[in-house]
Parts: structure tokens; C-alpha cells; sequence
């Protein structure tokens, strides 16, 4: 008999425990088989229901149970909804009536009787009115607040099913990683803490004792492939960058006790969930995963090509994959709710702040073409970065720069010149240059970059 691999076990558990799971999350949809059922499914056009793998008719009804958990907002939308409605029609019907009140041949206490009570009712249903739209009003911002709008109705099965299967897009229900970071004062070591964070916006109310993330789609969409040439075009040199993307703000974490809802990471793709009580009132929850200490090296790194800014980062080596870019840092005094990371490697980098007691400038200072009969053409060309330390204090300062890369022969950059000569570098690929120096309190450090692209003359060179 043959031995079953770590992997292929890990992935059969995976599988068993996901389809005994009440709750099934994919990046397409969610499958939720709620433990006990009277019928209601939820509120929302787009929940799609089974029983034993067949699909049932969904139908809209005038009441929701009372332990739903937009029941009762519910049923304050639908009051106020219909208090508006009567008094916009009574009020209509108020101002048909005054057009036709006769005058002529009539009373004139009558007349004056009738018209102060007219407006005597005008003024008591305008005021109904604007309570009820006040109420409306509210009702549909917390509804719009988990999803909905103001067509919803409460939905129920067609048909009677004692296990049902509610299906839901997963953009209705969202869980996303998010990673918080505390570093200790003397910059040596990382707490990192991984969290899910939940939002049930789908109109179903959600109780699930197990539960499976998966971060990949439940229906794979295929393509014919078929083979293409790869053709040579003209050739021609691009100049490559490496662009820093901040993403939105992270919400803040809320703190989570240890009889809360937990999760549970099985691999870089699935997530299993436990004791879930998501309510479809759009409020977040967050669930803990893990939580690790880990040794941090603190760099303040510059890009001058794309931004002359100087930004405090953190590099560590996680334990587990890193599945977000967006962070919650806590560093000293600085804490960033926008921070972004990225790997490097093996290593993740996390960009948390900007150093302002750093001035870097960055300008061309050579151009020069020339030409030849037998030697083609040549363009010298260069650039100097200026580093000024504003402060009182040491700054090491990793400054990563660029020279151009060419992706023909008959392109080539060559003769590649470092000012000062001394000053230590590392040249990578694609150009890529590392520069590592220490700037003393108050001084200023220049670099110089120069380099020669010769080329074929009838080639366009761009960069």
C-alpha cells in the first residue's frame, strides 16, 4: 500500500472538513446550511437557495421573524414607508378639497370655519409627515449600512426543506486578512498579529459552529488555449520602475476576547472558522488567527527616481505567507493605519512612515550624443543625488537608484561611473542600485551616477 504525502493528507482533511462545514466561503460565493429552519431565508433578491442539490423558488413575504436581526429596523421602514404614503395622499386630497370649496351663496362663519379647519388638519399631517420622514430616512441608512435597499422583503422558501442551502455572492459577505504590527522600543523585535475581519452584509443571518475560508473561486472559468509566435518587434528600450501603491486606511482592530469567534489558517488558501454569529446588520467582526514575535531590522529607505521621500521601514521574515498588503503598525510614538508591505524575497518589508528630517534632491547633470562612422552613436548621461541630514542624530539610509537596461544587441550600457569612488554599492539586476551610507547629524552626501548607452544609429533609443 502506498504511503499518502503530508500534503495530500493536509488537502484531504481540508476537503472532508470543508464539506461537513456549515458555512463554505469562496472569492464567487457563499454556502451556508443554517442548523435549525422555519422557512425564512433572509432579506435580498440575490440569495439563491437548495434542497438536496436542487435549486428552490424563492417568494417575498410582508413579515420577518422577529429574531432576525433586521426585523425590527424592517419593520420601522416599512411603518414609516407607509405613513408617508398615506400622508402624501392625504394631503393631496386636502388641497383638491380646498379648490373646490365653494364661497358664493355661502355662510361666511362657515366658510372661515371650514378653512381654518382645513388648515388645521394640513398642518398636523405635514408635521406626521416630516416625523415619518425622519424615521424613513433613518431606517433606510441603516439598511443601506448592511446592504440593502429600500425594494427588500423578506424571503422564504417556496417549497417546505428540512436542510436547505442558502447561496449568497461573496461581495455580499466579505472576510479579508488584515495584519496589525506592534515594534518594541528598541527597534529589535516585531509582533505581528493576523486577524480576519468579517462583514455579513448578504440580508442572512449567519450562526455556524465550523466554518471555510477559501481564498479561491468555487467556479473556475476555461479557455480554449491555443498556440501564438512570439514575434520580434522593433526594438526599443523602456525604461522599468518599481511603484509604491498606499492603499485605503485599515480600520482600526477591535480587541477580541478569548471566548470570541476564532480563526485558523490550514494553508496560504483556506481558513477554518469557528463559533461564527454574524448578524446581517453590516457590523464587522474581526476573528484572531495567530500571533508571532519575530527579529525586525529597522532601514530608512529612498527611491529618488520616484519619490525623493524618505520612508521608515521594517524587514522581518515572516513565518506564515503574508496575504495582504495593508497594515496597522504601532512603532514608538508612530502609529499608521495605512501602512503597506511587500516581500523582498524571503524577507517582507513594511513602509510605515516618512523620515522629514531627511532632504534628498535628485537632477540630471550630463547629456551629451555623438556620433560615429564606424562606432555608432554614444550618449553619456548621468544623474546626482543630494542627501541632507536635517537633524541631530545619525541616519544609515539605504538609497536604491536605477540605470537604463537594454533589451537588444544592438543597445548596450556600458562605462558606468560611481562618485565618490569609495562609496560602496551593489549593482543588481535590471539595473537596479543599491547604495548603503550613514549620514552624520547636520552634513550632506552627494552621489554621483554617470553611464554610456551606445547604440546602432539607425535605432531610436528612449529611456
Amino acid at each position: 500500500m502506498k504511503r499518502m504525502s503530508i500534503a495530500a493528507a493536509a488537502v484531504t482533511v481540508v476537503a472532508v472538513f470543508a464539506s461537513a462545514a456549515p458555512l463554505e466561503y469562496y472569492s464567487d460565493e457563499v454556502h451556508y446550511k443554517p442548523a435549525r429552519y422555519d422557512g425564512f431565508a433572509g432579506f435580498g433578491s440575490w440569495i439563491k437557495a437548495r434542497c438536496h442539490r436542487s435549486p428552490v423558488v424563492l417568494l417575498p413575504r410582508e413579515k420577518a421573524p422577529e429574531d432576525a436581526s433586521l426585523s425590527e429596523v424592517y419593520e420601522r421602514f416599512r411603518d414609516s414607508k407607509a405613513i408617508l404614503e398615506r400622508t402624501e395622499a392625504e394631503l393631496k386630497m386636502l388641497e383638491k378639497a380646498a379648490e373646490e370649496m365653494e364661497y358664493e351663496n355661502a355662510d361666511a362663519r362657515q366658510v372661515i370655519s371650514n378653512t381654518a379647519a382645513l388648515a388645521e388638519r394640513k398642518v398636523n399631517i405635514g408635521n406626521e409627515r416630516r416625523l415619518a420622514r425622519l424615521r424613513y430616512d433613518a431606517a433606510l441608512k441603516q439598511l443601506s449600512a448592511a446592504g440593502q435597499n429600500d425594494r427588500l422583503l423578506p424571503m422564504y422558501l417556496a417549497v417546505p426543506c428540512e436542510a436547505p442551502e442558502l447561496i449568497v455572492p461573496s461581495y455580499k459577505l466579505s472576510i479579508r486578512p488584515r495584519y496589525r504590527a506592534t515594534i518594541d522600543e528598541a527597534n529589535e523585535k516585531i509582533t505581528v498579529e493576523e486577524v480576519l475581519e468579517l462583514q455579513n452584509r448578504s440580508g442572512v443571518d449567519i450562526r455556524a459552529e465550523k466554518g471555510v475560508f477559501h481564498t479561491y473561486p468555487l467556479h473556475e472559468s476555461l479557455r480554449r488555449l491555443e498556440f501564438r509566435p512570439w514575434v520580434i518587434n522593433r526594438p526599443s528600450v523602456r525604461a522599468r520602475s518599481k511603484a509604491m501603491a498606499a492603499e485605503d486606511a485599515m480600520p482600526v482592530m477591535a480587541a477580541v476576547s478569548a471566548s470570541a469567534p476564532a480563526a485558523k489558517r490550514v494553508n496560504d488558501k483556506t481558513y477554518t472558522l469557528e463559533h461564527l454569529d454574524l448578524p446581517a446588520d453590516g457590523s464587522k467582526v474581526v476573528l484572531p488567527v495567530s500571533e508571532t514575535t519575530l527579529p525586525v531590522e529597522t532601514q530608512r529607505v529612498v527611491y529618488p527616481f520616484l519619490d525623493t521621500r524618505v520612508f521608515m521601514t521594517y524587514l522581518f521574515e515572516p513565518k506564515t505567507r503574508v496575504m495582504s498588503p495593508r497594515w496597522q503598525v504601532s512603532a514608538g510614538d508612530t502609529v499608521s493605519d495605512s501602512a503597506f508591505g511587500e516581500y523582498e524575497k524571503n524577507r517582507y518589508r513594511l513602509y510605515v512612515s516618512v523620515d522629514r528630517d531627511v532632504r534628498v534632491r535628485r537632477k540630471r547633470d550630463i547629456h551629451a550624443d555623438s556620433q560615429g562612422f564606424f562606432t555608432g552613436a554614444k550618449i553619456k548621461d548621468g544623474y546626482t543625488v543630494e542627501l541632507t541630514n536635517l537633524s541631530d542624530r545619525l541616519k544609515p539610509i539605504r538609497v536604491i537608484e536605477r540605470i537604463p537596461v537594454s533589451t537588444t544587441d544592438r543597445i548596450e550600457v556600458t562605462d558606468l561611473r560611481i562618485s565618490p569612488s569609495d562609496l560602496p554599492y551593489k549593482r543588481g539586476k535590471e539595473g537596479k542600485l543599491t547604495f548603503m551610507l550613514t549620514l552624520l547629524p547636520h552634513a550632506t552626501r552627494v552621489i554621483h551616477v554617470g553611464f554610456t548607452v551606445k547604440h546602432d544609429r539607425d535605432v531610436p533609443v528612449r529611456y
